[in-house]
């Protein structure tokens, strides 16, 4: 009950980048650990504005990250992915770029969860199961996770008095929480 996902968000050009935050994610997972099975791990990125749809250097980032995160798949038993969004031309800014950035993203990423499909997302799965997710927690590239913290954010969650009732007619939550944000601090 309550699978979890915890997507990292960024924009990234380069290997390196992306790599590097998925390096952050096996660091999350092992101070997680208590959070269970039921937690997944991925990174959520769109590419920098183009003139084109694709570039070179988006297929070797693609396939860099497929490959790190089939290492850790192969470590950890299948619970990290990797998420990005195909870029879609905006006519105002005569640019391909991901449509509304984070914001965009993060409303892909839940239709792809309950629909099953996205129109701009690709997803690599290798293992990790998106159909079944319940929550998602979502983290910039500069967020910090605390340990045991995904275990406390589902929790809450999953509390039958913050659970999110929905109306149907008016698809809004009409009792408890659709979104909850913890205190966030500074690391100096």
């Amino acid at each position: 009950e309550g699978k979890t996902l915890c997507v990292i968000t960024i924009l990234t050009d380069s290997e390196g980048y992306t790599l590097s935050h998925i390096k952050l994610l096996e660091r999350y997972y092992l101070a997680n650990k208590n959070a269970g099975a039921n937690v997944l791990y991925g990174i959520l990125a769109d590419f920098p504005d183009s003139k084109e749809k694709e570039t070179q250097s988006d297929e070797s980032i693609i396939r860099a990250a497929r490959d790190e995160t089939d290492r850790l798949n192969s470590k950890y038993g299948g619970r990290f992915c990797f998420i990005y969004r195909k870029r879609e031309y905006n006519p105002r800014e005569g640019v391909y770029m991901g449509r509304e950035r984070k914001r965009g993203a993060i409303e892909s990423l839940c239709r792809l969860i309950c629909e099953g499909v996205s129109e701009s997302i690709l997803y690599e799965p290798e293992g990790a199961e998106l159909s079944d997710v319940a929550y998602i927690i979502t983290l910039d590239a500069d967020t910090k996770l605390m340990p045991g913290s995904i275990r406390k954010l589902a929790g809450v969650m999953l509390h039958p008095l913050n659970r999110a009732i929905t109306d149907a007619d008016r698809k809004c939550v009409t009792h408890g929480y659709g979104i909850v944000q913890p205190r966030v601090s500074v690391d100096l």
